[in-house]
């Protein structure tokens, strides 16, 4: 599939704005396929390429009994085809949205609490003309003798 021409994305409002259409086209394809969506998401860029969608309180009545009933690798077997079958259409909507082509898709179902993590990287040739995605952590120096590494917090 083919990616839309992407609108440079140059401020943080843009990005944010960009960023909640992404999580809303994702909560509506659940509602649509799985028969509910998210009760709560949000959605990043952990760099310019790495686009991740955080869902929660996803599962429907029945995979929670099958969870109760210790059946996790169950329900994770059980997501992981449906996603596998749908990922066309996740994948045509994070592009339609972001005007980027996805190189890859995953997604992952936690169980513990239901969450489900959905991992996009976004094709770098088709990178937008705006400035890098904020950075959440980097660290510029060694890790320190502990084995610690110093994290700071960079604004976007």
């Amino acid at each position: 599939m083919e990616a839309a021409n992407p609108t440079p994305v140059s401020t943080a409002e843009q990005k944010g704005e960009l960023l909640s259409r992404v999580t809303r086209e994702l909560i509506g394809l659940h509602k649509r396929f799985y028969g509910r969506g998210a009760t709560r998401a949000k959605a990043l860029f952990a760099h310019p390429n790495l686009l991740l969608v955080e869902m929660e309180d996803v599962f429907l009545t029945m995979e929670h009994t099958m969870v109760e009933k210790g059946q996790r690798e169950f329900v994770r077997h059980a997501r992981r085809t449906f996603q596998s079958a749908m990922r066309d259409e996740f994948i045509g909507a994070v592009e339609a949205q972001t005007g980027r082509l996805v190189e890859s898709y995953e997604s992952i179902a936690f169980t513990a609490p239901d969450r489900v993590l959905e991992i996009f990287y976004l094709d770098p040739g088709t990178e937008d003309a705006g400035p890098p995605a904020p950075v959440l952590y980097e660290t510029d120096s060694e890790p320190e003798t502990d084995g610690q590494a110093d994290l700071e917090a960079t604004a976007p």
